[in-house]
């Protein structure tokens, strides 16, 4: 019995110093800058998969949208946007009425910061946009030079993107599969643009773009009280493609059947004059 108390108590103990060992285990915080202290402080570089994409020319909006929660995470927003100046490199001093001059900590932090910034750029921008890189030697010079450059662009091939979807047609040569495919397509493109539509503008362009052979069922989904979802799309439109394919199927059969009929009846009139 005494022994099986010893047991316990020693399980007991582990346990405990376990759970005092995990406590002290902890995801260190993002190291910030303190301008105030004279050390250099490194800031931790951001996980690669903090940044799930890469910068290219077509994404700039949702590479921004992605990149500006890991600034705020490491308090590096108000670096990229501007609003901390670079402080003076040399501090001067009148001390018993002569000029000291000396290095000012809170300058080499700053540069610091600036290059841990550029970094973190340029590891999440594509190959082809590392040319970019060039001339831009502080993280803040090339955080406003992709702005100016790839912002415009993005704004365009977003507009492209809509007036695509908008202008989508079922062309002769088109399966249904197909013409719904490329309008899936689209809205892909959108979204990795950082532009997303939703279901109803995505069902909207779809309906209009259809031919008369869908008319029916384009009324129909239009005066539905809620929007439909794309995979109720896809099956309400093979339905009713399947149901006129039939229904077409059975009055070619019928008008075969009253030609076979009106043939019979010609002959065998023939054959008795």
């Amino acid at each position: 019995m005494f022994q099986g108390n010893l047991a316990v108590k020693g399980a007991f103990n582990q346990e405990q110093d376990s759970e005092n060992h995990l406590s002290e285990i902890s995801v260190s915080p993002p190291v910030m800058a303190d301008y105030s202290s004279s050390s250099p402080i490194f800031l931790q570089p951001p996980a690669p998969q903090l940044m799930p994409i890469q910068l290219t020319e077509n994404n700039y909006i949702l590479w921004k949208s992605l990149f500006i929660p890991v600034l705020k995470a490491y308090n590096m927003l108000n670096h990229a946007e501007g609003r901390e100046q670079c402080p003076p490199q040399i501090l001067t001093t009148d001390e018993d009425e002569k000029e000291n001059r000396r290095e000012n900590p809170a300058y080499t932090i700053w540069i610091q910061r600036d290059q841990m910034f550029l970094t973190w750029i340029n590891a999440s921008l594509s190959p082809k946009l590392l040319c970019y890189t060039r001339e831009c030697t502080s993280g803040r010079a090339l955080w406003v030079h992709l702005e100016d450059v790839l912002s415009k662009s993005a704004e365009a091939h977003v507009l492209g993107l809509k007036a695509r979807l908008q202008n989508l047609e079922f062309n002769i040569l088109d399966t249904l599969e197909k013409y719904l495919s490329k309008a899936r397509e689209i809205a892909d493109e959108l979204e990795v643009a950082g532009s997303p539509i939703n279901d109803r503008e995505l069902t909207s362009c779809i309906l209009e773009g259809l031919p008369e052979f869908y008319e029916e069922v384009v009324a129909s989904i239009k005066n539905k009280p809620h929007p439909v979802t794309q995979k109720e799309l896809h099956d309400l439109l093979l339905s009713h493609r399947m149901l006129k394919l039939v229904c077409q199927g059975s009055r070619l059969a019928s008008q075969n059947l009253n030609f076979s009929r009106y043939y019979d009846d010609k002959r065998a009139y023939l054959k008795e004059a």
